[in-house]
């Protein structure tokens, strides 16, 4: 025996499931206790009573009355829209698989499961031992889950196959028309491409991400019109741009409520140099706070990076620039806290490019730096210092550091972090260096770097993980002569055949330790 479950949609039956699931005796014990709701139920009752009754009279006119048959079709498109966050943005895509966890508790839909029970069993239910059991309610009130709430009983045990397959689902095509939209979230979906005609959304408020696409009805310049844009966007594909003027005419410059953005490319690209020149033109707006820069071609960044009139920017993303042959100077923002930097393929030094060519100034460079980042940089070999810098001068804020799979990258770690909270040093194989100077030290990483030096454990170090392929005693030797009241967690890693013995009567504190 197989089943499956199809879904359809008709617009007042929504009405009647949504107040029985809402009035459904499940739901009123859920919610006993916690706030008077029976005035609020009838409340609710009357209203839904009273759309049900038109929506059964426009139902009933459509056939013969174009005009209202119209309205029944705008309505349909605005459900479709309204629905998105269940249906696409709550559903990430998952292949087939055999197994449907529930996500959430199921309430007032134990009539509906018996109900589709019983068309199982049927004499004439199945056609060639397939058995087809529409769903038929508007989008939104719950036919995904009343499906998986079927396939997780124990009866669908005895079919012969189960399997649950979930995907996604297009944006509605007429997009376009839907021009009081105001909220739009797609930040979870997979969509390859954008409706046509976004532009003339022009009441859209929210709009997470925007998926780039050569047609001319879905390009960069959808955007142009969107002037009341606010909080996060995310821009993707961003390859399919072809010529520079577009993402001029994209006018990211006077949409100052977006706070955060994201440029992303999805495939690499022939023309870098096409890539520089949008990403030129995409500059934002100065009160911009967080900035990402994703899988971008070009070789150097763009002239506004540089600019220091970005004085609200906090937060700095550069990941899988493979090709940029430097950094950008980025030490004369004012409240820039967190800065990561991953992917960059080409970087084999670090210096004064990175600080800027004013850092001599009085102005302390990245003085409200909390978190630095360095991951997968293959081809690093040197972080160059300068004396202000070893004396605190840089990055005198600074809580937590990172440096991860920087394997060629040999010497030069700051000398003095006051402030310093979180250290992660991990793959680092040619790294020696001490550790910097802090006093504020409570978590310390140190994972395949056996050539950094450990003489001793700051005074106030909370947790330790130390070790790596090869730990050697020498790795380890400046933790087991000094007694350290603070560390409560200690993780040794890695082989450790020369370890003979442990002093843990020097760790007076410790709560939990592994070897």
């Amino acid at each position: 025996m197989a089943g499956a479950l199809v879904g359809g949609a008709f617009v007042s039956a929504f009405l009647q499931v949504a107040f029985d699931m809402v009035a459904s005796r499940e739901v009123l014990d859920y919610l006993k206790g916690r706030k008077p709701i029976d005035g609020l139920l009838q409340k609710l009752k009357i209203e839904l009573m009273s759309a049900d009754a038109v929506l059964i009279d426009a139902e009933e006119k459509q056939i013969t009355n174009p005009a209202v048959k119209k309205w029944l079709d705008e309505l349909k498109d605005a459900k479709d829209v309204l629905c998105l966050k269940e249906v696409v943005g709550r559903v990430p895509s998952r292949p087939l698989t055999t197994s449907c966890p529930e996500e959430y508790g199921v309430f007032g839909r134990d009539n509906d499961k018996e109900a589709i029970f019983e068309k199982f069993q049927l004499d004439d239910a199945s056609v060639d031992g397939i058995c087809v059991v529409p769903i038929v309610c508007m989008g939104g009130v719950g036919k995904t889950t009343l499906a998986r709430f079927i396939y997780n009983d124990k009866r669908v045990d005895n079919f012969d196959h189960k399997a649950w397959c979930e995907s996604l689902i297009e944006l509605p095509t007429k997009m376009g028309r839907l021009v009081n939209l105001r909220h739009l979230d797609i930040s979870r979906t997979n969509l390859k491409d954008m409706p046509l005609q976004m532009g003339k959304l022009r009441n859209l408020q929210i709009l997470t991400t925007f998926v780039v696409s050569k047609h001319s009805g879905s390009s960069i310049k959808e955007l142009r019109g969107l002037q009341h844009l606010f909080g996060s966007l995310s821009i993707l594909n961003l390859e399919n741009v072809l010529h520079d003027k577009d993402g001029m005419e994209v006018n990211l410059k006077d949409k100052q409520d977006l706070s955060e953005l994201v440029f992303q490319w999805g495939r690499d690209n022939d023309n870098l140099e096409n890539e520089r020149n949008v990403l030129e033109q995409l500059r934002p707006h100065e009160k911009l706070k967080c900035l990402t820069i994703k899988n971008y071609g070009g070789t150097r960044f763009p002239n506004w990076l540089e600019d220091c009139s970005f004085s609200n920017m906090a937060s700095i993303r550069l990941v899988n620039c493979k090709y940029c042959f430097s950094l950008p100077p980025l030490r004369h923002l004012p409240v820039l806290k967190r800065l990561s930097i991953e992917g960059f393929h080409a970087i084999s030094h670090v210096g004064r490019e990175f600080y800027g060519d004013g850092s001599s100034s009085a102005i302390k460079p990245f003085r409200s730096l909390e978190a630095l980042s360095f991951n997968d940089m293959p081809e690093w070999q040197e972080w160059f210092l300068f004396e202000d810098e070893n004396e605190g001068g840089f990055f005198s804020t600074l809580r937590e550091l990172c440096i991860i799979k920087c394997p060629k990258l040999s010497r030069g770690l700051p000398n003095h972090l006051p402030s310093l909270i979180n250290l992660e040093i991990n793959e680092c194989q040619q790294l020696a260096a001490s550790l910097p100077r802090t006093l504020t030290l409570h978590d310390l990483q140190l994972i395949d770097c056996n050539k950094v030096l450990l003489k001793e454990l700051p005074p106030k170090l909370v947790s330790l993980s130390i070790g790596g392929p090869a730990t050697t005693l020498k790795s380890i030797e400046g933790i087991t002569s000094h007694y350290y009241s603070s560390l409560e967690t200690l993780i040794i890693k890695g082989s450790c055949d020369s370890l003979w013995s442990f002093p843990l009567e020097f760790y007076t504190k410790l709560e939990y330790f592994s070897v």
